[in-house]
């Protein structure tokens, strides 16, 4: 099955739908970056939100949205980002690629 989005803000809202959800796990595993690193229940459940969010932001968002934002949101971080998730099968530098990025990348969403 896959969502249909009618609009900008459909997807925005869902983006914030994970965001919350990353939050809520990150408060439920009492989570930190060795925690992350050494425990893949809870690097996997944070992974696949922020992959839904990196996916969202690249294929859903209108290129208009992503004009008007560009100065706000590194929209071009965000690809990287989730090609590393996607693609670098076992190797990410957590700490850096991942961990630091998309807190500040969430953080935009607040």
């Amino acid at each position: 099955m896959y969502w249909e989005f009618d609009n900008d803000v459909e997807v925005i809202n869902t983006m914030l739908r994970y965001i919350s959800e990353i939050s809520e796990m990150i408060e439920r595993f009492k989570g930190d970056m060795k925690f992350y690193e050494s425990d893949y229940a809870f690097r996997y459940a944070l992974d696949i939100p922020l992959f839904q969010i990196q996916e969202l932001t690249q294929s859903k968002l209108s290129d208009d949205f992503k004009s008007r934002f560009s100065d706000e949101v590194n929209f071009n971080s965000i690809r990287l980002n989730k090609n590393d998730l996607a693609h670098a099968y076992g190797v990410i530098d957590y700490e850096e690629k991942l961990w630091q990025n998309n807190s500040h990348s969430m953080s935009v969403y607040d």
